[in-house]
């Protein structure tokens, strides 16, 4: 699931055992391949610079904050609905987080343009989720 809360800026719901790693195998592409190569920085992009909210939020917000619902709806300013559906899917997995994404990161939006076009968004939001089933997300 994703949020755009921004012109550029969006947070997603990953599963924090998405590795690099895994990712790849996921996709399935062939090692040493330019597919791989493409995918390794798809993925370098999303996770290298994100900010992991809730960590944040424990560490720096906390004290300021009745409880993260509340820092996503003053700090980021989504909507209540929004908050109750990343959070009940965070409640359906412990590993499911949130990160805050710059989408200008990496220069380049087109890796943005290819995986949340209507034909790939779910595909990839699974992905990240480590669904098995496409329709979930």
């Amino acid at each position: 699931m994703k949020y755009n809360y921004d012109s550029y800026r969006m947070l997603i719901l990953v599963n924090q055992r998405l590795t690099k790693q895994i990712f790849l195998h996921k996709i399935n592409v062939k090692k040493g391949s330019s597919a791989e190569e493409l995918f390794s920085r798809m993925y370098d992009w999303l996770f290298s610079e994100a900010k992991f909210i809730e960590h944040d939020f424990e560490k720096y917000y906390k004290v300021e904050y009745n409880n993260f619902e509340d820092f996503l709806l003053k700090r980021y300013c989504v909507d209540k609905e929004i908050i109750k559906e990343f959070m009940s899917m965070k409640a359906i997995n412990k590993d499911y987080i949130l990160i805050d994404v710059d989408v200008l990161s990496y220069g380049d939006t087109g890796f943005m343009d290819l995986v949340f076009s209507e034909e790939n968004e779910n595909k990839f939001i699974n992905l990240l989720l480590l669904n098995e089933n496409e329709n979930q997300a």
